[in-house]
């Protein structure tokens, strides 16, 4: 067999002459599953090259490695003329691949054994946090693995697979949104990742936070990350939206004791309907993809687990090294679509859009588009859903001009009820209609209403 110093190279190699073979190595391999430092560093330039849309190619991947002032350290443009040279034939690049992730795991399976001796015998880890480091590292590379293993299905067997999801019907998770999960085919479906884009300041949270309590009212386990929210904050806007006593109300304790009776009634709301029971709220300030993937894992174990809700999506760190911001977005993204396979459960997350222009603004403002979400790495690539949500400030907002039949004059109806208009865009769905939907905010209470005038339900979402 290769060893794996030659197989690093015939990676390499493979992935300078075929596109095919970067797709392949890319999805597979990270920089730290190669041993040598010199290997590692070109790879890494190659995913930068990659995640940039640019051709791996020898001058692309000369000009980033010297750019990064790194060319002459792996051996100068010789060495990448030699990795191109060196392999017989791309053809071959999952077996080259499948000996460096062999060595790697190898290689990361005797340093967690010499670390945890090192500890133990230093006493710098309590047991829980060596097991919790075992753990890590073992799933990590037990995923991993488990990716690739489910073999080749040929047309018959892919048509019975199909014929069994129709007679035993998928349950959707409802959005509690009814235009939306219409669109949705009834909701959101495992093991789908669902990516909210939004401009900051649009109601992303409060549209994750709204969803994830109607799953819980329909008794799913909903595991909420707040990597910008603590538990309180979050508290206070489920409050406000069964008690309708307003999050300002709450901060200041200027509360009447109208106000606190309607706030026990909405404390037994949570209980009743099962949100207390079925919503869990986790916060994790300078979380790391692998880290989430760990806190998943365990509550999927325990049975608290039927969809993960992460808000939000920029906010999430990663262990690998990145050089630049495309690049670990692009890494968290793979890595959130990744776990929902893994545990075999919806991912629901939110993007942060960047602000609109100035012009744009004094127009009106306007809602996000796709290629604004494409501006921020492979998101909407990795995503099987992409929701595009918006909630115009003033009847000029050119979404509001285009707004459908069923929903004209939305803006007065929404205006009357101290609120204003919520949009809610599937800009793709892998298995579905693209449509734009809209209903009814009130940020005060955080509480969003189906728009009366286009069906003949007027219910809290």
């Amino acid at each position: 067999m290769t060893g794996h110093y030659e197989s690093e190279q015939s990676v390499l190699g493979a992935m300078l002459r075929s596109k095919t073979a970067t797709d392949k190595a890319i999805e597979r391999l990270r920089p730290d599953d190669f041993a040598d430092p010199a290997h590692r560093e070109i790879f890494s330039a190659m995913l930068t090259v990659a995640y940039s849309r640019d051709t791996v190619d020898l001058t692309t991947v000369d000009a980033e490695l010297t750019k990064r002032g790194r060319l002459d350290a792996i051996g100068g443009a010789a060495k990448l003329i030699d990795l191109s040279q060196s392999v017989p034939s791309a053809a071959n690049v999952d077996a080259y691949i499948d000996i460096v992730l062999e060595s790697a795991n190898i290689r990361r399976l005797a340093m967690i054994a010499e670390s945890i001796n090192r500890k133990t015998k230093a006493q710098d880890m309590t047991a829980d946090a060596i097991i919790e480091l075992i753990e890590g590292a073992c799933n990590d590379i037990t995923t991993r693995a488990q990716q690739h293993d489910k073999g080749w299905k040929n047309g018959g067997e892919i048509g019975i697979m199909a014929f069994e999801a129709a007679e035993h019907k998928q349950r959707h998770i409802p959005t509690g949104f009814a235009e939306l999960d219409d669109v949705l085919c009834g909701g959101l479906v495992k093991p789908e990742l669902t990516i909210v884009g939004a401009r900051p300041g649009k109601g992303k949270s409060a549209f994750l936070l709204a969803a994830s309590m109607n799953a819980a009212r329909h008794g799913f386990h909903v595991g909420y990350i707040s990597l910008e929210m603590s538990a309180v904050q979050l508290g206070q806007r489920a409050m406000a939206a069964t008690s309708l006593v307003s999050i300002t109300r709450q901060r200041t304790g200027e509360l009447t004791d109208k106000d606190w009776e309607r706030m026990t009634e909405g404390l037994s709301e949570l209980n009743e309907t099962g949100i207390s029971e079925h919503l869990h709220v986790y916060e994790g300030y300078g979380l790391t993809i692998e880290r989430l993937g760990n806190i998943a894992r365990h509550a999927a174990q325990r049975g608290q687990l039927d969809m993960l809700v992460l808000d939000y999506l920029q906010l999430l760190r990663t262990t690998d090294k990145c050089n630049a911001e495309f690049e670990r977005l692009g890494m968290v993204s793979k890595g959130l679509k990744q776990l929902a396979l893994a545990l075999d459960i919806p991912i629901l997350t939110a993007a942060q859009v960047r602000r609109q222009s100035q012009d744009d603004s004094k127009k009106g403002g306007r809602a996000p588009t796709l290629d604004e979400l494409r501006g921020s790495g492979d998101l909407e690539q990795d995503a099987d859903n992409v929701l595009l949500i918006h909630s115009p400030d003033n009847p000029d907002d050119p979404t509001l001009k285009r707004i459908d039949p069923a929903h004209q004059g939305l803006w007065d109806r929404a205006y009357n009820a101290s609120g204003k208009p919520f949009t809610v865009e599937v800009a793709k769905q892998r298995q579905g209609q693209t449509a734009r939907t809209w209903c009814i905010f009130k940020p005060m209470t955080m509480r969003f209403y189906d728009d009366p005038a286009s069906k003949d339900n007027n219910g809290q979402v």
